[in-house]
């Protein structure tokens, strides 16, 4: 009984400390488009990144973390094929684009988005959590960092 508990209380205080994080981050990704013109690390033969690609990457990490660490089945999410067929597409534009810095930034955006998408249908799962979410959403739209 008391074991049962423990693990109660730990699944719970994960499955928050992965709902603050990605709040968190989610928060951070929107506001932070403003600043996309500063670079912040520029390698010789990489694109130029700046701190929106860097925390849209992170939070890239973090979903494809999440969705392997707890073993999600995200093939079974509603509308999983048809963003992956898109994305796969918005890949293979990178190879024939005018310029491929600004192709390989924007399917990294594009990927965030669908991580935001998986993420939140695994989070997102009684009111109070979509209310967070919202406020966030809300807050990272009034609120530019």
């Amino acid at each position: 009984m008391i074991n049962q508990t423990i693990i109660n209380i730990r699944e719970n205080v994960k499955g928050n400390l992965f709902i603050l994080v990605f709040l968190v981050l989610l928060f951070l990704r929107v506001n932070l488009d403003i600043w996309g013109d500063i670079v912040i690390f520029n390698f010789r033969n990489f694109p130029p990144i700046n701190v929106a690609s860097l925390v849209g990457v992170l939070l890239i990490l973090f979903g494809l973390f999440f969705l392997f660490y707890n073993k999600c089945e995200f093939y079974r999410m509603p509308l999983f094929f048809p963003i992956l067929i898109f994305s796969a597409i918005n890949l293979a534009s990178i190879f024939y684009s005018a310029d491929k810095i600004i192709s390989l930034r924007e399917f990294v955006r594009i990927i965030s988005i669908f991580v935001v998408y998986c993420l939140s249908y695994y989070l997102i799962r009684t009111w109070k959590a979509f209310r967070i979410l919202i406020a966030a959403i809300l807050l990272s739209s009034i609120i530019p960092v």
